[in-house]
């Protein structure tokens, strides 16, 4: 067992910038992200039950795509074009570079949001907008990445790359050029965001804990981490590709691989503090979700039970947790969290129980569980927003720059 590299929370220098929003990356896309998540959830809960205009895309493929391209690759901006920062000491994108980076991301929710009330003439300029993020994003972070040679995150960009495949592969089925890709393609960019976490997660749970409970006790395995990484990129290659006969048991070796990797993290320790609580919750999902995703190609589970597991569970959790303790941790405050900020944690971990119990309850809870959950993920995030808004719109209570 080995220790890994301390990861800082300390800024570096910051060149000026005109509004405290554009310090560094995580204060827009952050703020955006929550923002969406606020306004979209009840608005994909109306469009479940009632339909709605959703432009070429069609209700499913509209929900899937936005929440993963949409709300998801938000947070993952977020949080990468601040810690690539920390990790090479070279800026990413701040100021008016990052608000040219953020307005891109933007106006590719504008558009598609807009899609079913535009004339078809005006679908691809909706889709070159939404491609254009990805690479911009991704070139973004690739200059201080291979300027200073940090080989350990090389593979970032790469991912955003394979995402940035998925999502061209997605519009283009939606105007019937690659047709029967679109569900396939957004589950690649799920499997791409899901080894994004696994590779975050395996840096940053175990430490922030050891730190946080100060207990050497708690280690990481870097091999058992790098394992989980190359069973993750696997499972996303056979199920992306068709060869059903083997994703239960790579699900399942992955659930186990990730289960050992966890087994000195922990967890039962962190139950008395939220920050910790919120991210080991977000890994247990990983092991549920991936165990769900074998039980469900046996048929003995519908498949949207194992997908909401991994989505709602993993996605919904560890984004809500890692958003609050970054934006404390980056805006000078104390890692602490107040009632509301723990409520809003109980309010996702309700809403991930309701969209996983109700397909399993079946008939008339499917579509109660659909509405409930999204009632309790916007409430998290409304809740997340009362509390640091005014830390992501204001400069640092200690004058640093970021």
């Amino acid at each position: 067992m080995t220790t890994p590299k301390s990861i800082s929370l300390i800024d570096p220098p910051a060149a000026e910038v005109p509004f405290a929003l554009l310090g560094k990356g995580f204060r827009p896309f952050f703020l955006g992200a929550a923002l969406f998540a606020v306004l979209y959830m009840p608005l994909w809960a109306w469009v479940y039950l009632k339909g709605g205009a959703t432009g070429p895309f069609g209700p499913i493929v509209w929900h899937a795509h936005e929440m993963l391209h949409g709300f998801t690759v938000a947070v993952i901006a977020g949080f990468l074009l601040t810690a690539v920062s920390n990790w090479t000491r070279e800026s990413t994108a701040e100021g008016w570079l990052l608000l040219g980076v953020f307005s891109v991301w933007l106006a590719g929710r504008i558009g598609i949001l807009l899609c079913g009330f535009l004339p078809e003439a005006f679908y691809p300029i909706v889709s070159a907008i939404d491609l254009a993020f990805l690479p911009i994003f991704a070139g973004t972070i690739a200059r201080p990445i291979f300027k200073t040679k940090n080989k350990r995150n090389y593979v970032f960009p790469i991912i955003l790359m394979v995402m940035w495949a998925s999502n061209l592969l997605t519009h283009l089925d939606v105007y019937g050029i690659t047709s029967g890709m679109g569900m396939k393609s957004l589950y690649l960019a799920l499997h791409m965001i899901l080894v994004i976490v696994i590779l975050i997660t395996g840096r940053i749970v175990p430490l922030f804990t050891r730190n946080a409970l100060d207990d050497m006790s708690i280690q990481s395995n870097p091999k058992v981490d790098k394992l989980c990484v190359g069973l993750a990129v696997l499972f996303a290659a056979i199920s992306t590709s068709g060869i059903q006969v083997l994703v239960p048991w790579v699900a399942l070796a992955l659930a186990l691989a990730l289960v050992v990797r966890s087994w000195k993290w922990g967890s039962l320790k962190t139950l008395k503090v939220p920050l910790l609580w919120i991210l080991h919750f977000g890994n247990l999902w990983l092991i549920l979700g991936f165990t769900l995703l074998a039980v469900s190609s046996w048929g003995v589970l519908a498949p949207s039970v194992a997908i909401h597991g991994l989505t709602t569970g993993v996605i919904g959790i560890l984004c809500l947790g890692m958003m609050a303790r970054v934006t404390r941790g980056h805006t000078g405050r104390d890692l602490t969290t107040d009632k509301l900020t723990t409520l809003a944690f109980v309010l996702m971990v309700g809403a991930v129980l309701t969209r996983v119990g109700g397909p399993i309850v079946g008939g008339s809870a499917v579509m109660t569980s659909i509405v409930v959950s999204a009632g309790l993920w916007s409430a998290a995030f409304l809740l997340y927003l009362t509390q640091h808004a005014h830390m992501l719109l204001t400069p640092r209570p200690d004058g640093r720059p970021g």
